[in-house]
């Protein structure tokens, strides 16, 4: 992503770079001034141009956002459209969030409670909490969620799908605390994922000591494609460091972790 993270993407070398990458998985990119959209067959996803470092990646996941979500169909396209704020209906749990930029997927959710899922006497933290859906999931399994989040945007949309889904096991945090910091205010959690846009190593640093106490079971999102970043090996020497079995999905991007 250095051409396109240099020149952004009004630049026409970044353009001819996106749509060869695209049509390398099997999609067209159209360009406009304010929607840009990828296509296969009768089959859109919709981005804004400002969101132009995710097209590599939700080319590459086509299929899987089709898989996961319920599009609108549009002149006889089924059209998925991330371009701006707007509500999400998953198939799985067939309820709809509102949302903003690119959802998750329903695989990668899924594999955030692969090893460990936690039960009604558990706390669970949700730090990268983004729109809500992740938060939603586990606050059907914790008895208490506490669900951080740092963009101004998502935090708006994450209060407003909490109460959507009448999530009243969840605490809503405006901001990311370090971990011992958030241990120490809300309790130690049994599950805790972590997604914060390419920081985890980082984070996890600095939480050794507290790691090194804890029998927390983790769940991180350690591949950020957008960004250009796998901290999967870094996140697993940190995790190793502090007494933690680590299993990671290279596919996903994801990596868990539970105490040795």
């Amino acid at each position: 992503m250095g051409l396109a993270s240099t020149f952004g993407p009004t630049n026409s070398a970044v353009k001819s770079w996106l749509k060869l990458s695209c049509q390398q998985q099997g999609c067209q990119l159209v360009t406009h001034p304010y929607v840009w959209s990828l296509k296969k067959d009768h089959q859109v996803i919709r981005l804004a141009p400002r969101h132009y470092a995710y097209i590599p990646y939700v080319a590459s996941r086509f299929e899987r956002y089709f898989d996961s979500l319920v599009p609108e169909v549009m002149g006889g396209d089924s059209v998925l459209d991330f371009s701006h704020v707007r509500t999400d209906t998953y198939r799985k749990p067939g309820l709809t969030f509102e949302s903003s930029a690119c959802p998750e997927e329903a695989d990668v959710l899924d594999s955030y409670l692969e090893l460990h899922k936690p039960s009604r006497d558990h706390l669970a933290f949700d730090i990268g909490a983004r729109c809500g859906v992740s938060t939603y999931i586990l606050s059907q399994l914790a008895g208490e969620v506490v669900a951080f989040e740092n963009d101004p945007l998502a935090i708006d949309i994450l209060d407003r799908n909490i109460k959507r889904h009448d999530m009243r096991n969840v605490t809503l945090v405006k901001g990311v605390p370090k971990l011992a910091e958030a241990f120490s205010t809300w309790g130690i959690p049994s599950f805790c994922k972590i997604s914060i846009d390419g920081d985890e190593p980082r984070y996890l640093t600095a939480a050794q000591k507290v790691l090194t106490e804890c029998e927390t079971h983790l769940a991180i999102r350690t591949t950020h494609e957008a960004l250009g970043l796998c901290n999967q090996a870094k996140v697993e020497q940190i995790l190793q460091q502090c007494g933690f079995e680590v299993k990671s999905d290279a596919l996903l991007g994801t990596t868990s972790a539970w105490p040795a």
